[in-house]
């Protein structure tokens, strides 16, 4: 994706030398992110819906480090991504999933 003037766009490399940026935006489906946030252990599953809106929001913390912002804040909140808490392990002596809607058959592994 290409910053030209004020728009991302997409295109072939043609559109590089009018490009005041260029931004990659990973476009798999169900991205598997695993955060620790102490002795827990919480399992997300993103994806991209709208990437212009990943490219505008690239700079802030919450996509350029999305693994530390979701330890962070536990917020799922951000543009132009879906993300869904898929699974979520707290210790206990019998070591079991707190939350569990992490279905394979509605997922893939990236």
């Amino acid at each position: 994706m290409y910053e030209i003037g004020s728009d991302f766009v997409t295109g072939g490399t043609e559109l590089a030398a009018r490009a005041r940026s260029v931004c990659v935006v990973d476009l798999r489906r169900n991205v598997r992110v695993e955060v620790r946030r102490g002795h827990d252990t919480a399992v997300y599953r993103c994806t991209v819906e709208d990437p212009v809106a990943v490219a505008r929001a690239r700079r802030t913390f919450a996509v350029r480090d999305l693994p530390r912002f979701l330890a962070r804040s536990g917020s799922v909140r951000i543009p132009g991504l879906r993300v869904v808490l898929a699974r979520l392990y707290v210790p206990s002596r019998y070591s079991h999933p707190v939350f569990a809607s992490d279905d394979d058959d509605d997922y893939t592994e990236a």
